[in-house]
């Protein structure tokens, strides 16, 4: 049986090995998360640009000449790029088309909307025996008006969002940067860094954390990018068999949504599904309903299965980690909450092995 002085230890330093993982998730990371970014692009780099370095070496005088590793990783960066772009290009082109397809559709959206809306009125003037039109005029006052208030609130919106968007685009644009230029010069440090992690006092612990980062990172990248491609694959063969004109682009749309922290297709899908069955067509409705319940199986399977099988938590503890991540960092805590539950109970197994030895 433990001593009281032996328990009061362990849940100090499980207090304290808390703490610093919070202080560094909350405080430290966002510093060099775009470093942390590089020198895992770096990792994934290297096998081919060491490789093609080897490939391509050549003989003068007696003396062996290679290409700099640094260039290569920084052409097959470019070119990772220039295929995402010409994916992007095509794909956008496509949704281009439907954007368009909607914008001259919605004349006609507009009349439709109209007459059934009119019709409900004319329904509901008959059933509360009032008198021919006075629905269909307080509700006309109604839509007015609430144009007028969104317009008026939303100007200055605009004008604050406007810039917003400036200084994020500007931001975004210093961070990539950022990210590909330290990625090459880290893809030519990589072997420094490993002669800097096994000569430190602390090598045991860089090779902890570099561990759990690859193993979640890994884990994270590979199950939300099929949650998402799958996702939208669902969206928009759902929306294609329900008839839909438009089922490339809404089903991108609430694909894309679906992986925002928070949100999901249920944001559209379920109230669209309402307005479908108030509007008489049962039919659509329950295909919204459909794709929305294929997709949150999805999620939920992938999420709690293949997450917590990838990063070695059980699926009550990654549940657990994104709740309280959630609570603790906002929207990041999605990837934060797992994370730093994988740290700490790593650190907390290496003093419990430190103890036993």
């Amino acid at each position: 049986m433990e001593k009281p002085k032996e328990k009061l230890k362990k849940i100090l330093i499980i207090s304290g090995i808390t703490s610093a993982v919070y202080a560094g998730c909350k405080y430290l990371l966002p510093l060099v998360i775009p470093f942390f970014a590089a020198y895992g692009l770096a990792l994934l780099l290297e096998p081919a640009a060491r490789w093609i370095c080897r490939k391509t070496a050549w003989k003068r005088k007696g003396k062996t000449f290679r290409l700099p590793i640094e260039a290569v990783g920084g052409a097959e960066l470019l070119l990772i790029l220039a295929i995402i772009g010409i994916g992007v290009y095509f794909g956008g082109c496509r949704l281009l088309e439907q954007v368009k397809l909607l914008i001259d559709s919605l004349p006609e959206l507009t009349r439709s909307f109209d007459r059934w809306l009119t019709g409900n009125c004319r329904q509901m003037e008959s059933l509360l025996h009032l008198k021919k039109g006075y629905i269909v005029l307080l509700v006309q006052d109604m839509i007015r008006q609430l144009g007028g208030t969104a317009k008026s609130a939303a100007m200055p919106y605009l004008m604050v969002s406007s810039v917003t968007v400036f200084k994020w685009a500007v931001s975004a644009m210093v961070i990539f940067l950022i990210l590909f230029f330290a990625t090459i010069l880290t893809l030519g440090k990589l072997d420094a860094i490993r002669s800097f992690q096994k000569r430190s006092l602390f090598h045991e612990e860089f090779e902890l954390i570099h561990q759990k980062f690859s193993v979640f990172g890994k884990a994270f990248l590979r199950v939300q990018g099929l949650i998402l491609l799958l996702t939208c694959i669902v969206c928009t063969v759902g929306l294609w068999l329900a008839g839909n004109p438009y089922y490339i682009l809404l089903g991108t749309v609430i694909g894309l949504l679906d992986a925002l922290p928070l949100l999901g297709t249920g944001t559209i899908l379920l109230p669209w599904a309402v307005v479908e069955l108030i509007g008489g067509r049962g039919s659509q409705a329950l295909w919204l309903v459909g794709i929305y319940v294929v997709s949150y199986i999805i999620r939920q399977f992938l999420e709690t299965k293949m997450m917590a099988k990838g990063i070695g938590l059980s699926a009550l503890e990654t549940l657990a980690a994104l709740y309280v991540g959630l609570k603790l960092f906002g929207a990041l805590g999605v990837i934060l909450g797992p994370l730093a539950f994988m740290l700490i109970k790593a650190f907390w197994e290496i003093l419990e092995k430190e103890e036993a030895g």
